[in-house]
């Protein structure tokens, strides 16, 4: 049988036909899906309208197969054979793999997913299967049709045929979708809002949408009886337009579409349209990397600049409305220009600026919520260096990030700063708002933005203005403004922007100029125009402002889980940003004291921060990092991005050096003791674990010793982690008070103490630990709480109802991460670790630690333990710490985990530190904000009338609040119950 197969497949590869005819006029089509049998369903666009429920396969072993059945053949089918016809999709602009085609369990047919839009294969006995593109995306994948022709003998009248693909398993995102949405024979008519007059008679546009389904025909249109229109109908999607007078009171008209398989009408209302005006604002997004390497990136958005200057140049001839115009999206580039070009090109910018034809923003890149409020508030340096050319930057634009940091709201009004413009991005996210919509925008003190939810960033660009194809881009932008009438968009004014290309980072063009100058031209109304973003505020805030909604609320953004795939780099990001905060802080403090800075200090500390901006930019790799992850881009732009969160943790320390160095100078040395100085660089009074390094000449490890500060008080420590030549200590200082320090000294009672016996734990299930302000329960063979009673509440702390337990660790992996950009979960499965044992405990002054030791199968596996559990029960406070580690394997398979922690508080909320503030999980935010994951600063915690639970992960920012919410995606969604669920990890971004 296996020879009879191979030989088929040598027919099939000969028989490839590029040239094919697939649907002829006595042909009676038959659609090609009913009933799914299995697959993963998938939700895609296709250039049909209405089209875009589907069935995914990919080659990899994950989701490489699909069953269905398609219509039944009808029962008084007769033709000698039957066509099936299949909307379909192939994922080209990838590396081609072959897919096998079944009909009834019989494999027929073999092929491959190479950019080819027309081919068709013959099978021997007399079957076929074609494939027609009729559009490539814009990432030249190609949709189109899929025709399968089977003769009598496979058929059998009311039943319907089997098919089966099964894509080659070669560990590859390679994909082909057949869609489910059925074309049905109909016509759907709309009036367009666009109004041209001729002769002094105002006219309008009817779009007629015919959807044949059934052998290509001609057919007559007619208007209530009398015929307007001739066309020829193909398979699938036709359109045409016909004139009427301007509407000026609401009216029917009567539409008829005759052909001879028969007659489709509709009855269709037209209402007066609205006189729209619509501004165009040409920018470049920016991504620092992505599309090309970020050494790439960084040098081209400088050179855009230059690009509009002579593009301003080129149109001053132009109508007003058409001339170029150019909004620098990022003020990082603009700043780089001010610095680094000729005064002669700086002067034409100004010029430019001042003329209205170039607008400069504030923002120095998108942010996602990475950064901290000190950060980014260092990201505002740009505008010193505006203020200092005297130019003007009122509009703030952050685009493709779907939120931003509530502090911005606080800095921007006192800067001059007035609008901000988010030019949000959907893709496995929720957008805010169902329409995009202008408000009064709050911060926590109280101060206010105009704020604009604009449509995506290159809504522009879908509708066609910078192409040479002047007819589409007319449908489109008419339906657009149509559409926004319908759904309830209350504006005659919009904002659309657009890019020179449709692709990030692109350069500017001036075919939108041609565009706008033919427009204005041909149509009365709408009015277009290329504008500034500016332009577009400044018409609310005078016409609209007391009258627009004052939202008070977060606006955290669904992109940060993206940074969930750097731990270690978000991590020492974290570290850095508290670092140079305390670092500055204590700068500060040597200043008062009287100290002078070491020359090039402030420097110093910009290129820490500049740094950490740069990790916080909202890119984190190539755009084919999953797809392609080993390739040359996907390598040199991974290691450039962690390049900047190392390098800002680095030079942050040498930044501490210098302070330590300074401060040193204020406190007495003694001959007797060694000493060390803590510093509070805080607004308030602290206790709390310092953590030190000291060489075993100052503090041998096998020493007996005191530690104790003026006034004699003795400290506690213990060791952390030890090394040959030294040792990591741990000391419990207490109160230091704001802004202040305390000297500490080292009394050597006996180099060698005598070693203290610890009592081992025997056999047993569980360990109960109790001290002045808990009764801790830990089940040992699972390393994890079970208990947490608060003796001063009288509360049991963990919810005993919960499936998992305080620490426990829940492994997730997906069978296809694209289901979350269908914004759905998908199938995957959820496991806990393989294998788990408690190793012992270790005594100290400060804390008692439990230690376990377990393995994971996302770890690595050639070790025989790669999870470790630490409990750190604390002597000196109330808190309990739970440390996690785990040796990782780089894997591109949809993965994470998450830690449990069933907190149970009575009437209780959960809160979340974000940049600008504290955030009421679900309620302090605006609706449609981030809320399946949230991305904590310093703390979450739960709180209620008479009691609080903090929480606080130094390493780790991304948590799911209630349940873990992963596919949930529901605006406003409150948490469910006050369980918290740490996300240290996940690869689920592309």
């Amino acid at each position: 049988m296996k020879k009879v197969v191979f030989i088929i497949f040598l027919n099939i590869c000969a028989l490839q036909i590029l040239s094919a005819q697939f649907i002829s006029k006595n042909d009676h089509p038959i659609f090609g899906f009913d009933t799914k049998i299995s697959g993963a369903d998938f939700n895609y666009h296709f250039p049909i309208p209405n089209i875009s429920n589907s069935i995914l396969v990919r080659g990899n072993k994950h989701l490489h197969t699909m069953e269905f059945l398609t219509k039944p053949v009808p029962l008084t089918f007769n033709d000698k054979t039957a066509l099936f016809v299949f909307p379909f999709a192939i994922g080209s602009n990838a590396i081609p793999i072959h897919v096998d085609f079944y009909v009834n369990d019989v494999l027929m047919f073999r092929f491959d997913t190479k950019d080819n839009p027309k081919w068709k294969l013959l099978n021997p006995n007399g079957s076929e299967l074609g494939f027609e593109n009729i559009a490539y995306d814009g990432n030249r994948d190609m949709k189109g049709f899929l025709y399968l022709k089977l003769p009598t003998k496979f058929i059998t009248n009311g039943k319907p045929i089997k098919i089966k693909l099964v894509a080659q398993d070669v560990d590859s995102q390679t994909w082909v979708i057949l869609y489910k949405d059925e074309i049905k024979n109909e016509i759907k008519a709309r009036l367009l809002p666009g109004i041209i007059e001729s002769k002094g008679v105002e006219k309008q546009t009817v779009f007629i949408d015919v959807y044949h389904f059934a052998a290509p025909e001609k057919a007559v249109i007619k208007v209530d009886g009398k015929v307007v229109s001739k066309i020829e109908l193909k398979l699938g999607f036709n359109q045409l337009s016909i004139t009427v007078d301007r509407v000026l009171n609401q009216k029917e008209i009567f539409i008829e579409v005759e052909k001879s398989s028969g007659i489709l009408s509709q009855k269709l209302t037209l209402f007066p349209t609205r006189e729209w005006f619509v501004n165009f604002v040409q920018h470049s997004h920016t991504d620092i990397g992505y599309t090309k390497p970020q050494t790439e990136i960084l040098a081209e958005h400088i050179r855009y600049i230059d690009y509009a200057l002579d593009f301003c140049d080129l149109t001053d001839n132009y109508p007003e409305a058409a001339k170029f115009r150019w909004t620098c999206e990022a003020a990082w580039a603009v700043e780089e220009y001010l610095l680094t070009r000729p005064k002669s090109q700086v002067d034409r910018l100004i010029h430019r600026i001042k003329e209205g034809r170039i607008e400069v923003t504030a923002m120095m890149f998108n942010f996602d919520e990475i950064p901290d409020e000190n950060i980014l508030a260092a990201s505002l340096s740009p505008l010193k260096t505006f203020k200092n050319y005297n130019i003007p930057a009122t509009v703030a634009m952050q685009n493709d990030v779907n939120g931003i940091g509530w502090c911005f709201a606080d800095y921007f009004p006192d800067l001059g700063v007035k609008y901000v413009n988010m030019g949000t991005h959907g893709h496995r996210a929720l957008i805010c708002f169902d329409l995009p919509t202008v408000f009064r925008w709050q911060s926590p003190s109280g101060k206010e933005m105009i704020a604009y939810r604009a449509e995506h960033y290159n809504k522009g660009n879908f509708v066609g203005i910078e192409t040479d194809n002047f007819e589409n881009f007319e449908v489109k932008l008419l339906d657009y403004l149509s559409s926004l009438e319908q759904n309830g968009y209350p504006h005659s004014i919009t904002q659309l922007q657009f890019s020179g290309y449709l692709i990030d980072n692109s350069p500017p063009s001036i075919q939108a100029c041609e565009n706008v100058r033919k427009w204005n031209e041909k149509y009365k109304f709408p009015k277009i125009k290329l504008a500034l973003s500016s332009d577009f505020f400044e018409y609310f805030e005078k016409n609209y402002y007391d009258s627009l909604q004052i939202i008070k609320g977060a606006w955290p953004d669904w992109w940060t889980d993206g940074f969930g795939a750097a731990p270690r780099e978000v991590m020492v990001t974290r570290f850095a940003q508290s670092d140079i905060m305390a670092h500055s802080s204590a700068l500060a403090l040597t200043k008062i004291l009287g100290s002078t800075l070491p020359k090039g200090t402030n420097s110093r500390i910009d290129e820490v921060l500049k740094a950490i901006l740069f990790y916080g930019e909202h890119t984190t790799g190539y755009s084919e990092s999953v797809r392609d992850s080993e390739c040359k881009q996907t390598l040199e732009q991974r290691a450039l991005k962690e390049s900047y969160a190392w390098e800002g943790y680095r030079r942050g320390k040498t930044i501490g050096e210098t302070t330590y160095g300074l401060l040193q100078d204020y406190f007495p040395k003694s001959s007797e003791f060694a000493s060390i100085v803590v510093t509070n660089t805080l607004a308030w009074t602290k206790s709390g674990v310092v953590k030190v390094y000291m060489d075993n000449e100052i503090l041998s490890q096998n020493a007996l010793f005191t530690i104790f500060d003026n006034h004699g008080i003795t400290v506690k420590a213990q060791i952390a982690e030890t090394r040959a030549e030294g040792a990591y200590w741990l000391l419990w200082i207490d109160s230091i008070p704001a802004f202040s320090a305390k000297q500490l000294y080292i009394k050597i009672l006996d180099k060698n103490k005598p070693s203290i016996k610890q009592n081992p734990i025997t056999s047993q299930d569980f360990y109960i630990a109790e001290n002045q302000w808990y009764i801790i329960k830990i089940d040992l063979n699972h390393g994890t709480i079970t208990q947490l009673y608060d003796k001063e509440s009288n509360l049991n702390l963990i919810d005993s109802t919960s499936n998992y337990q305080l620490g426990e660790f829940i492994g997730e992996r997906l069978a296809e991460r694209s289901s979350l950009e269908s914004k759905r979960m998908g199938s995957h499965e959820r496991f806990p670790l393989d294998t788990i044992s408690f190793i012992g405990i270790r005594y100290g002054d400060i804390y008692d630690v439990l230690e376990f030791k377990g393995k994971t199968k996302l770890g690595t596996q050639n070790d025989k333990t790669n999870f470790s559990v630490e409990i750190k029960i604390y002597k000196t406070s109330k808190l309990i710490e739970l440390r996690f580690m785990i040796n990782k394997n780089i894997n591109t398979q949809p993965e994470s985990f998450y830690i449990a922690m069933p907190f149970l508080l009575a009437n209780g909320n959960i809160y979340c530190e974000v940049p600008g503030g504290v955030m009421q999980a679900g309620v302090d935010q605006i609706k449609g904000s981030a809320n399946d994951w949230n991305t904590a600063q310093s703390f979450v915690s739960i709180k209620s009338e008479h009691s609080q639970i903090v929480v606080s992960s130094n390493e780790t920012p991304l948590w799911h609040f209630g349940n873990i919410n992963m596919g949930r995606y529901k605006a406003g969604a409150l948490p469910e119950t006050t369980h918290l669920y740490s996300w240290p990890m996940n690869n689920y971004w592309v």
